[in-house]
């Protein structure tokens, strides 16, 4: 019982950030998840429309391609960065992620693939990931004294897509 007693006066303090971290971290994973069901779900209706309709795929190619460039032109902003804003936030360069970065990924990935364009889904499932889970992180960087706490929930949201995405693209094939 004291050997409890001094692991616990010991550790406490690591085990209840740990527990609280992973707590968090199934919020953000069931999070990070409905933001990528509603992605696949848009995927899906997208790819059965193509199917169906495959001249007009061609044909609006061009088109899609000049209304995403104006969407992240116009609204994208820190956003229109992708990727590699997701790197120098994890790095701490710029501190913010936008919240804007999930629907603008998500609609252009939607009017590319409705296109006929060649885009992936992973690279959008991290930043779907990252752009959720920072929010997360943001709100609790103030309020609990973990060093990092917006690195390890932006890490967490990215993963956490990962493996979603990976069950998502089962269903599609």
């Amino acid at each position: 019982m004291n050997t409890c007693r001094k692991i616990l006066a010991d550790h406490g303090a690591s085990a209840a950030e740990f527990l609280f971290l992973a707590a968090v971290g199934v919020l953000i994973g069931f999070a990070v998840s409905l933001f990528e069901a509603l992605f696949g779900w848009g995927l899906i209706l997208i790819q059965n429309w193509r199917v169906h309709f495959p001249v007009w795929t061609c044909l609006s190619l061009p088109v899609a391609g000049l209304l995403v460039v104006w969407l992240f032109t116009r609204y994208g902003g820190l956003a229109s960065r992708g990727m590699n804003l997701i790197f120098e936030v994890s790095q701490g360069k710029p501190e913010r992620l936008p919240r804007r970065t999930v629907f603008l990924t998500t609609v252009a990935t939607w009017i590319s693939h409705l296109a006929g364009a060649s885009v992936g889904r992973e690279g959008v499932a991290v930043q779907i990931g990252a752009a959720v889970s920072w929010q997360f992180g943001h709100f609790f960087h103030k309020k609990i004294e973990i060093p990092n706490i917006r690195t390890i929930f932006l890490v967490t949201g990215m993963a956490a897509l990962i493996c979603r995405n990976k069950e998502l693209s089962l269903w599609i094939r």
